[in-house]
């Protein structure tokens, strides 16, 4: 009775590892781990487009990782306070759009480097301004309103 009881749970384990094979999906978490060490809250979702993303808190932030389903970094959306953006892309946000409201900022990180979306309330207008990290305007549209 007692070899029943210890082989069991061995033999459970032997047969539930035989049903996960490593795959292309495996590539993507293990690179996930290696990039964002000590992320929290980890939920990860296939896309419609082939991609796999992971949602999850890093260092008190919400942020959204891209990875191929080859396990390829594409790229990362981090939620962020006015205050945490770089002094030059905050200083041109106060120079360019005075008196406005920030209802959203992201910091967004790929190929192309390193570029702030900011979401705002402008001359009665929502806008949606995007920065490159040395604060030169890529792009400025309204969104609605």
């Amino acid at each position: 009775m007692k070899k029943i009881t210890i082989l069991l749970p061995v033999l459970l384990a032997a047969v539930l590892m035989s049903f996960t094979t490593p795959g292309e999906n495996d590539l993507a978490r293990q690179n996930f781990s290696r990039q964002f060490a000590g992320a929290e809250h980890v939920k990860w979702t296939t896309l419609d487009n082939d991609f796999q993303k992971a949602s999850f808190v890093w260092g008190g932030s919400r942020t959204e990782a891209y990875f191929t389903t080859k396990g390829e970094f594409v790229g990362a959306i981090r939620g962020l306070l006015f205050q945490q953006l770089p002094l030059v892309v905050a200083r041109m946000v106060d120079q360019k759009f005075q008196n406005r409201v920030i209802l959203e900022v992201r910091e967004v990180t790929n190929a192309e480097g390193t570029s702030y979306s900011i979401l705002m309330d402008w001359k009665n207008k929502r806008y949606r301004a995007r920065l490159q990290a040395d604060g030169a305007v890529i792009e400025n549209e309204v969104v609605r309103k």
